[in-house]
């Protein structure tokens, strides 16, 4: 029964993992592409040169979701305290890193968040992988669809921006409107799980 539930857990993960970054794939990714107007347009010019800490944290983040379903299903097998442990281990590299980082300067100091949450989804997927068997290098194969054509999408936004000569707002939509639109077609195209669940799940709505 035990296995049997750590198999359940390691399902609900696999599902969990592959639906949450669909959505924050692309999201971050075109947060780190479009930072510049998105400063722009909420805040105005004088604050657009922080645009470039909004990128290097959406970057940052892309990776949040894989690391907080490692997070839960340590949770939901009962170890809360390899969960604590771990917790506290991950904070102290953080609070080191940001430390470390201070002599070179704020971009670098944002830049360090990127390796804090590369190493915070390493520990959390090694203590997984002990715990039901889910491997990090199996977590980034179920993820690869996902992350693929979210950087397809967001490269042809990418392209469109460069083309663009028009206001921030215009760009701004403009963009977004692409990469939902590619993205999309590109879901559909290649079958993508997360694509094809949530499908589903609006067919079902609707049916009703």
């Amino acid at each position: 029964k035990a296995q049997d539930n750590k198999q359940e857990v390691k399902n609900i993960m696999k599902n969990s993992i592959k639906l949450s970054t669909y959505i924050m794939f692309p999201l971050m990714l075109s947060l780190a592409l479009l930072s510049n107007q998105v400063i722009y347009f909420l805040l105005g010019a004088k604050w657009v040169e922080s645009s470039k800490y909004l990128m290097i944290l959406s970057i940052a983040y892309t990776i949040f979701p894989m690391q907080s379903a490692n997070a839960q299903s340590i949770l939901s097998v009962g170890r809360s305290d390899v969960l604590l442990r771990l917790n506290i281990t991950k904070q102290v590299i953080s609070m080191g890193l940001i430390i470390a980082s201070i002599p070179f300067g704020p971009i670098v100091m944002a830049c360090s968040q990127i390796l804090s949450m590369i190493v915070a989804l390493a520990i959390n997927s090694y203590e997984n992988n002990k715990l039901i068997h889910y491997s990090l290098f199996e977590q980034i194969k179920d993820v690869l669809p996902n992350l693929i054509i979210a950087l397809v999408s967001v490269f042809i936004g990418y392209l469109l921006l460069n083309t663009l000569q028009t206001g921030v707002f215009i760009q701004l939509l403009l963009c977004c409107i692409v990469i939902v639109v590619v993205y999309l077609i590109l879901s559909f195209i290649f079958k993508v799980y997360a694509f094809n669940y949530l499908l589903n799940i609006v067919k079902g709505r609707i049916a009703k």
